[in-house]
Order: C-alpha cells, then structure tokens, then sequence
C-alpha cells in the first residue's frame, strides 16, 4: 500500500483526534487540530497539567480521609464486632479490628502497640480480651497488660470490655468465680483514667451459642449497640473539668458534707475521689 506524507507545515487532513488542553478539547476553525513545534510551549502545558493532577489527587486523599479511628482488638470474643460497631456508624468513621483467638492480654498488647501509636484523641481504642487469662489461671497477668493498656495509649480514648461469664461451666465453678473478681477489679482499677470508660458485656443466656462460651449474633449485635453508644458520648459529649473541692476524710462524715447535692455530671465515676 502506498502512504504518502504532507509537510509538517500543514494541517493534516483525515481522522481527527482531539486533543485536552489545559482541560478543553482545542480544534482550528476548519474542524481541524492545530499543530505546535513550539517546545517550550509543550513543557509549560505539560507542567500545569501535571500540577493539575497532584492537586486533585491531593483533594481526593484529603475528602477519603475519616475523621474518627475505631480500634477493635481482643480474642475469639471480639470476633465480628468490628464489623457491627461499622455498620451502625456513619462514613466519618473508620474502624479497624485485630483479633487473636486464644491470645491473652499480653500477645494482643503486643502485636498492636505499634497501631496504637498512630491513634489521636479524636480516636477510639477498644480492647477486648482477659478470658484466655482466666481460664488458665492468670487473672492478676490479664489486669496488669490491661493497665499497660491504657498507659500506652493514654494519648487516645478507650473503651473496655468485661470479661464474658462462661456458661458453657457451672455457675459456681472456679473460672466463673474468678471472672466476677476479675471483672470488679476492673472496674476499679478503670476508675483512675479519665479516657478510659468500661462497659459490662451482657449475661443473658440467650445471647450466647449453644455451647455457650461465646456470644451469638444477638449478642455480637447486642455488645455493638453499647459500644457505639459509648463511643459517641465520648467523642461528641463536652469533656470540660469538673470543678470542686477536695474534703479531709473527717469532713466527709460530717452532717453538712452528707445533706443532698446536685451532681451535674452525667459520668458519676468521674466525681469519685
């Protein structure tokens, strides 16, 4: 087949492809593409479009940003609650989850530490783990990583979770009664940190498995619904100091200290001494 090549000095004639510059298609007024040898010309379009194109991608990682972390690590009990807590959530959160089945509170701590580091305090972290301690007789080791816990990520907001009783045991058997001693010690020791709140996991039989060692999905749903509640609070509620004075132990007892107040914080744990 023959070709035959006009001069670059005109237009060339045929198939027209279109040309965007600086974000508009450029056509001559005959209907057909102008053509530039100026080099310089080139360069300082390909510039602004390049320029175009960093600042769009700029805009779109800025509006895929959320603006709210939820951390959820733990053990086989926190299974699947990620996924609930996100799905009664709007889009500015973003939540995230972590499980190692049969981890105690030491292996979870560990193999998140670095993750908690890059939380904020517009963020949540919620930990949710201890029952691998209790069955194998370790309780105190569970509430001491628990407490390193909110020591490491004191720069954030936590939420914790009590440590589900087994029904799959007796009532009265030594892991259930280790898991109420357990659970009171937390709430305890959950007292001294300001960012931390805690949150009973339910107890009713039918919200666990047949076998009864975990939750079942009403339950999973059932534990959602605290979190996300408590999660709120804490993230929009105002968070101002409570002011008041500090009474010696004898002033405590006196008439005048025990004649009715008002209390006007909602949080009645935060006003304990």
């Amino acid at each position: 087949m023959h070709k035959t090549y006009k001069s670059t000095k005109q237009q060339i004639t045929g198939q027209i492809i279109p040309t965007i510059l600086n974000g508009q298609v450029q056509y001559t007024n005959n209907g057909k593409l102008p053509i530039s040898n100026n080099k310089n010309n080139f360069q300082s379009l390909t510039t602004n479009q390049v320029n175009k194109s960093k600042e769009y991608l700029k805009c779109s990682k800025h509006a895929s940003q959320k603006e709210h972390k939820v951390m959820i690590l733990g053990d086989s009990h926190a299974r699947r609650c990620g996924a609930e807590v996100k799905h009664l959530l709007s889009t500015d959160f973003e939540v995230l989850g972590s499980i190692n089945p049969g981890a105690g509170m030491k292996t979870i701590k560990d193999t998140a530490s670095a993750k908690i580091q890059q939380l904020t305090k517009e963020d949540v972290l919620v930990p949710w783990g201890g029952s691998n301690n209790i069955a194998t007789n370790n309780s105190l080791v569970g509430l001491k990583y628990i407490l390193k816990f909110l020591i490491v990520a004191n720069h954030t907001n936590v939420i914790l979770l009590t440590a589900p009783h087994r029904h799959d045991l007796n009532i009265n058997s030594c892991v259930n009664k280790e898991v109420e001693i357990f659970n009171r010690k937390l709430h305890q020791k959950v007292e001294r940190f300001k960012k931390a709140e805690i949150i009973d996991v339910v107890n009713e039989r039918s919200c666990y498995t047949r076998h009864g060692q975990h939750l079942n999905s009403t339950g999973k749903e059932n534990m959602a619904k605290k979190i996300t509640s408590v999660l709120k609070y804490i993230l929009h509620s105002d968070k101002t100091s409570i002011k008041g004075k500090w009474y010696k132990d004898e002033e405590i007892d006196s008439p005048k200290h025990q004649a009715p107040q008002v209390v006007s914080s909602i949080d009645t744990k935060k006003n304990k001494k």
